[in-house]
């Protein structure tokens, strides 16, 4: 999942960072996490060390479908993007009994030669897509945020017909094995001509 620029959508984002982004240590640091990020458990096999996410709203950006998956692994998307920081003009709380904490914003954005619309190759997955609803429908049911999931949908762009079900036999790896990207980059070391060959069928 991607992104590109035009108008908003519905978001949240963790409220911690660890040291490894290399950012200003002076300053609380928050990433706006817009796909599977959203749900806590996915957000935790990322990073373990993030606090509760907080449903947002940010202009200047929109969710699309629109990151072709590039990588030694068999995954229809991965993390080919550049950080930018957001405004605090930009973000709005959706849950009135809280405030905006200070500090830097940031979002990750899809580098330009990684951005392509769903194709045959490169399709919508619903594991994917489960990942990120059932993240709202966290969001949603936790904060108490009205159609928090519905606005999140309807603000998503790039939906088409180029979409599978891998539910039964997901395309995301590390839904049944968590040490699938460093199996198949071991693979790809010692046997890249055979390891290029496989297919999934």
């Amino acid at each position: 999942m991607g992104q590109k620029f035009s108008s908003s959508y519905l978001n949240c984002f963790p409220r911690n960072l660890t040291s490894k982004e290399n950012l200003d240590s002076g300053e609380d640091q928050y990433i706006v996490g817009y796909g599977s990020l959203i749900k806590t458990e996915s957000k935790n096999r990322m990073c373990e060390n993030t606090g509760e996410n907080i449903p947002v709203l940010i202009t200047g950006f929109t969710r699309a479908w629109n990151c072709k998956g590039v990588s030694t692994s068999f995954s229809t998307t991965e993390l080919f993007y550049n950080r930018m920081e957001v405004t605090h003009d930009n973000v709005s709380l959706l849950n009135s009994t809280a405030k905006l904490p200070s500090g830097k914003f940031w979002i990750y954005v899809t580098k330009p030669e990684f951005q392509e619309l769903s194709s045959k190759k490169y399709p919508i997955i619903q594991s994917y897509v489960d990942t990120f609803l059932s993240g709202c429908l966290e969001m949603q049911q936790t904060h108490n945020v009205e159609k928090f999931t519905d606005n999140c949908t309807k603000t998503t762009a790039g939906w088409s017909n180029h979409w599978v079900n891998d539910r039964i036999f997901p395309r995301r790896p590390f839904v049944h094995e968590p040490n699938a990207t460093k199996i198949d980059k071991l693979l790809d070391k010692h046997f890249p001509e055979e390891f290029k060959a496989i297919r999934i069928e």
